[in-house]
């Protein structure tokens, strides 16, 4: 297996794995000893789910959520400058869409090191096929806003929009912090 960081989509459902990811996501998976993980109880149970021999035990979880503090991120992707392949998991779907996952993705991308998509679900695509919307032309409305932890202020504005090739991250205020979104 290529040493990479692999994003790791999970099911949205209760569906069957064979159902919703291919095999090849699972081959990789079992190979796989550090992950970077939204909620560490969930992650071991999908990982259950796609081996059931696999030695939890044995594998080290990174915590990445709303409570991670950005300093803390660059040490997890320690495993992976040394040689070895890590994967991140999200609660559901793909990682780093609409996800905590976005940060430690573009910490690795600034550090040059490789990434790789796995193919699966996303809520988001999967909303758009069924919508009957045109694909070619749409946009998403940012619900709510955000605070973020020191109250420097709201990473979304209200009534936010994006499309046509624009891709905002959850938390892409904390790379940008003079983004402004209009």
């Amino acid at each position: 297996m290529e040493t990479a960081l692999y994003l790791i989509p999970v099911m949205l459902s209760d569906e069957p794995l064979d159902k919703v990811l291919p095999a090849y996501n699972l081959q990789i998976v079992k190979e796989i000893k550090y992950f970077i993980v939204e909620n560490v109880r969930s992650a071991r149970r999908f990982l259950k789910k796609c081996d059931r021999t696999i030695d939890i035990d044995s594998l080290t979880f990174y915590t990445l959520d709303e409570h991670t503090r950005p300093e803390e991120i660059g040490d997890y992707l320690n495993p992976l400058i040394e040689g070895n392949a890590m994967g991140v998991i999200s609660e559901a779907g793909c990682p780093a869409i609409a996800d905590p996952g976005a940060d430690v993705v573009a910490m690795a991308q600034r550090r040059g090191l490789k990434v790789v998509p796995l193919v699966g679900p996303s809520s988001i695509l999967l909303s758009l096929m069924a919508s009957g919307f045109n694909g070619q032309s749409f946009a998403f409305q940012v619900c709510g806003l955000r605070r973020d932890r020191r109250n420097r202020g709201n990473h979304h504005a209200p009534g936010a929009r994006m499309g046509e090739g624009e891709i905002q991250l959850r938390q892409a205020s904390r790379y940008f912090p003079d983004l402004s979104l209009t």
